[in-house]
C-alpha cells in the first residue's frame, strides 16, 4: 500500500518540483548549523585567549610587585642587620679577646658570602672592625 502511495507522490509534477527544487536543504541546513558552531568555538576561543593575556598581564605584575617590594626589602634588611652585627664587632672590647677569638671574628669579617652580599667596595665602610682586630701570631 505505501508503496503504491510513493509511486503516484513521484509521478505528480508539482510533488516532483517540490522533491527536485528542495533536495539540498539537508546540507545546506547542516552547513548552516556546522558554520554557526564554528563561529561560536572561535568566538569563544578568542575570548579564552583574551582572558589568558590578563591572567599573564596580572601575575607578571604581581611577580614584579613581588620583586620589586619583598626580595629588595629582604636585601635591604639583610644589609641593615649586617651594618648592626658590624656595629656590635666594632664595640667589643678586643683586648679581652683570645687569638682564636679573633681569627674566628676576622674569618666571618673577611668571608666570601659577606663580602659578595655587599655592594663592592662596601666593606670596609660597613665593617672596620678590620683595623681594630689584632694580627694574629
Amino acid at each position: 500500500a505505501w508503496k503504491d502511495v510513493g509511486e503516484e507522490l513521484a509521478r505528480d509534477r508539482t510533488l516532483r518540483f517540490i522533491f527536485d527544487s528542495f533536495d539540498g536543504d539537508l546540507f545546506l541546513g547542516l552547513d548552516m548549523i556546522a558554520t554557526l558552531f564554528d563561529t561560536d568555538a572561535m568566538r569563544a576561543i578568542n575570548l579564552a585567549h583574551g582572558d589568558n593575556r590578563l591572567y599573564f598581564i596580572l601575575n607578571l605584575f604581581l611577580l614584579l610587585l613581588f620583586y620589586a617590594f619583598f626580595f629588595r626589602r629582604t636585601k635591604r634588611h639583610g644589609l641593615k642587620r649586617n651594618e648592626a652585627s658590624c656595629f656590635f664587632a666594632n664595640r667589643i672590647p678586643i683586648s679581652i679577646l683570645s687569638s682564636l677569638e679573633v681569627n674566628t671574628v676576622r674569618s666571618f669579617m673577611t668571608s666570601n658570602a659577606l663580602q659578595a652580599a655587599l655592594p663592592k667596595g662596601k666593606l670596609l665602610d660597613y665593617c672596620n672592625v678590620m683595623n681594630l682586630l689584632p694580627k694574629p701570631g
